[in-house]
């Protein structure tokens, strides 16, 4: 029996991770990756160094591999639609382009009745001003930044004037809100109504940054069952066809 080849784009712990199963299964994988210390090159058949706008590299990384996936939302849009021309990408590329936006990830779920945090985008300093009925706020870029990077908190209007924030970014303010827990619910899904999904895990932070997680969580049973059920809409309504984290 013959198996496709499948390239991954992204060479950090989760691109480990999903190489390591593939080769439990005798895939065979390439990984594409602008890190060229990335940890899953350990794990992988071949392995590419190369940017991610590096036309000529993806090309032959294409050419390479039967189908394409990718470990994180922070892989260009552009790059993923490119390649989506030549091989099949799973996920699709727009699904991405929604996750990778704080704003539009916001607007989608808002849409489905999925309430967040009060939001607004901020493109200037005016804007703050204008949206001060969300501070106490965290002030986040709309793309990129985990572990509390490309984030400020800011506890009064008085402290905008001391922001030092290139607006050659785009940004959301978020109002700040008080949470008692954080959970993440993983599920995969094969297509309509086929899907595996896991009982939700319990987070935890310190100074924004994850610590440790924990199964079984320690939530009531409501929680349990409308956080399923929120992964199992988001997922349907993304037409999403993989493995996604909903925190």
């Amino acid at each position: 029996m013959s198996y496709p080849v499948l390239g991954i784009l992204g060479g950090g712990q989760l691109g480990s991770m999903m190489a390591s199963s593939a080769n439990k299964l005798n895939i065979k994988t390439i990984i594409y990756s602008n890190d060229k210390n990335a940890p899953a090159k350990n794990f992988s058949k071949e392995f590419i160094f190369g940017s991610y706008n590096d036309e000529e590299k993806i090309r032959y990384f294409c050419d390479c591999v039967d189908l394409v996936t990718f470990e994180f939302e922070n892989i260009p849009y552009n790059t993923l639609n490119q390649i989506n021309n030549l091989k099949p990408v799973i996920p699709k590329p727009n699904i991405n382009k929604i996750v990778q936006d704080r704003i539009l990830e916001k607007n989608f779920v808002n849409k489905l009745n999925i309430n967040t945090t009060q939001y607004a985008p901020i493109n200037k300093i005016d804007d703050l001003l204008i949206n001060k009925d969300l501070i106490p706020g965290i002030l986040k870029t709309t793309k990129f930044g985990y572990d509390g990077k490309g984030q400020f908190k800011i506890d009064s209007i008085q402290e905008i004037k001391n922001l030092e924030i290139d607006f050659k970014n785009k940004y959301v303010l978020e109002k700040l809100i008080r949470i008692k827990k954080e959970i993440s619910v993983i599920l995969t899904r094969f297509g309509s109504e086929s899907y595996e999904i896991y009982e939700p895990i319990e987070n935890v932070h310190e100074d924004q940054i994850l610590k440790l997680s924990k199964i079984p969580s320690q939530i009531n049973k409501d929680i349990i069952e409308k956080s399923k059920k929120w992964a199992i809409l988001i997922a349907d309504e993304l037409g999403f066809i993989g493995t996604m984290c909903v925190e």
